[in-house]
This record gives C-alpha cells, structure tokens and sequence, in this order.
C-alpha cells in the first residue's frame, strides 16, 4: 500500500489536502495485466515510445481507480464503485492525475509501489501468458 497526500482546490476554490491508499492485490495486478496486449509493463513501455497520449493518461487512470480505496479506522482497506467514482470525480484526482503526468520519475515511484509483494519476496505475475518476477 502506498499513500499520496494532494494539495488541490475543491470546487469553491477552497485550499485543501487529503492523504490517499493506492494498492493493487496480487490479482487485481494479474488481471490488468491480462487484459493488456503483451503484459502491462510491455503495453506501458509500447505507449510510452509511440508516445500516444490518449492510450497513456487511459492506463494510468485505469491503474490508478483500481488501486485506490479507503483506510477505515479498523485498519481495513475499502474499495468501492461509490468510493472510486466520489475519487475519480474530484479535483483532488485530477491533480494527482496532471502531478504523474509532468513527473516522470514521481510517475515511476508510484506505480513501483503499488505491486503487492509479501515478505520482500518477488511478486509473480502472468504477463503476455508468461510468468515473470517482479
């Protein structure tokens, strides 16, 4: 799990900031990368030298929703389509969408950080029907 806080003005152009939880299980990783043409780290680095943009900003949205959830004082962590839909409707996702976007390297911190690895083990996924380590 990984945390993001993001500064950003809501919609009455008020100053605010929200710590946000990103984490991908071992199976929400395996099925990005099983719908992706070739594996998701291959589908990335293909868009990212054609340089299509549209494709990009689609796939770091597409890992960004399915990572993100809610920490609840229980100490659980809540994904759902009420919660991802509240997130991906503020401005608070659309800062943290355009801050990855204009920093390659916070890009790469990011999403390095969501992998779900136990025990300092390397993670195994299925990619281009291929198991690889991660």
């Amino acid at each position: 799990m990984i945390t993001r806080t993001i500064k950003y003005k809501d919609f009455d152009g008020e100053e605010k900031e929200k710590v946000l939880y990103f984490h991908l299980t071992k199976l929400e990783l395996t099925r990005l990368d099983a719908k992706l043409p070739g594996g998701l780290e291959s589908y990335a680095k293909a868009i990212a030298e054609a340089q299509t943009p549209a494709k990009l900003l689609e796939l770091i949205e597409d890992v960004i929703l399915t990572a993100y959830g809610v920490k609840t004082p229980e100490g659980k962590f809540i994904k759902s389509l009420e919660a991802r839909r509240d997130f991906e409707y503020s401005e608070c996702y659309s800062e943290l969408i355009m801050n990855l976007l204009n920093s390659p390297q916070a890009m790469e911190e990011f999403v390095s950080g969501l992998a779900y690895v136990e025990d300092n083990k390397e993670l195994e996924v299925i990619e281009g029907g291929k198991k690889n380590k991660k």
